[in-house]
């Protein structure tokens, strides 16, 4: 069965939701005009009704984090930098899907917004699950550079030799290149690794 997901929101047909949550935190979704309930897979949330015509921002933001199985975010195609983290949300139809109309929805979030054709609210975005991940980055290149650091302390501090009289074999030269190679392509690649992700 398809559902009318532009259904006039004025219209008197339309079902109204009500997002409430209990005492013991979890949310909960409650449809007026259906009985039947399904258990979604997150057990702190109860989506009631799958039979949804009027969406909120809220309950497209819950179906898309809780009912994977039942909706997704389809990409659109624009050369709007926006768009490469929002997409629009859908319900799955078969083997197809049909697009919500009016919403856009973080990639990363599902955060969810109202959407006709201005990009403004999306445009001011501030994903809390990429700013970690920046700031993790940040986190992890600050402790290579200390453990970088704290390595080369550990090295053994002596007086310099006169360098007079070195006397030091090719095989020691090579040998002490090769490691120094090692250790500094060592640090390259974690530091450039870190800095790429």
């Amino acid at each position: 069965m398809l559902y009318d997901l532009n259904m006039d929101q004025s219209s008197s047909s339309s079902i109204s939701s009500n997002i409430s949550a209990s005492t013991s935190s979890s949310i909960v979704i409650n449809s007026l005009s259906s009985s039947s309930s399904t258990q979604s897979t997150n057990p702190d949330i109860q989506i009631l009704n799958d039979n949804v015509h009027k969406y909120t921002t809220e309950t497209v933001k819950l179906c898309l984090k809780y009912k994977k199985n039942l909706y997704k975010i389809v990409d659109k195609k624009s050369k709007s930098p926006c768009w490469s983290i929002f997409g629009l949300p859908a319900k799955i139809v078969g083997n197809g899907y049909e697009i919500i109309k009016s919403f856009a929805s973080c990639e990363t979030c599902y955060q969810t917004y109202s959407y006709s054709s201005t990009i403004s609210t999306l445009s001011n975005h501030k994903c809390p699950m990429i700013t970690n991940k920046s700031q993790q980055k940040l986190q992890l290149s600050s402790t290579s550079r200390i453990a970088f650091h704290d390595a080369l302390s550990d090295l053994p501090k002596s007086t310099p030799p006169d360098p007079n009289n070195i006397k030091i074999s090719e095989k020691e030269k090579n040998l002490f290149k090769t490691s120094l190679r090692k250790m500094f392509s060592k640090f390259l690649f974690i530091h450039m690794n870190i800095e790429i992700q």
